[in-house]
């Protein structure tokens, strides 16, 4: 599901006010066997790319990115963030140093949560973006 497709939300049981997930921000063309074999027999490679698909409807938006992650650039995540606080979604923004591609989502696993505070620092955006005043 894209981070944009809100019709399909309530079909996978979430609300397409608070949806973000990973994948492809902003980095064509696709170089590399890892890569290029991910998207290979794409039509229309822009699409891919969800910089292209910034909208002032997104929800509010945890943009991640490891800084020794050489397929997914912090700059790929600088241009989804740029554009969506463009179209005036609320962005968070974090890098995490001495992380590599993989090393995000092992953060998140109970064992390795040490590694980088990506798990509480969500945790804390979600709670920011969710609360219901009142």
């Amino acid at each position: 599901m894209d981070s944009f497709d809100r019709t399909r939300a309530p079909e996978l049981g979430g609300d397409p006010d608070r949806i973000f997930l990973p994948g492809p921000y902003h980095f064509l063309p696709f170089k590399g066997p890892i890569v290029e074999t991910a998207f290979a027999g794409v039509a229309d490679p822009v699409s891919t790319q969800r910089v292209h698909h910034a909208r002032a409807d997104a929800p509010p938006t945890f943009l991640a990115t490891a800084d020794k992650d050489m397929l997914v650039l912090p700059r790929d995540g600088d241009a989804l963030g740029q554009a969506l606080h463009g179209q005036g979604v609320a962005v968070e923004r974090k890098s995490y140093p001495n992380v590599g591609h993989t090393g995000l989502v092992k953060a998140i696993a109970k064992p390795l949560r040490g590694h980088a505070s990506v798990l509480e620092e969500m945790d804390n955006f979600a709670h920011k973006v969710t609360r219901i005043e009142g």
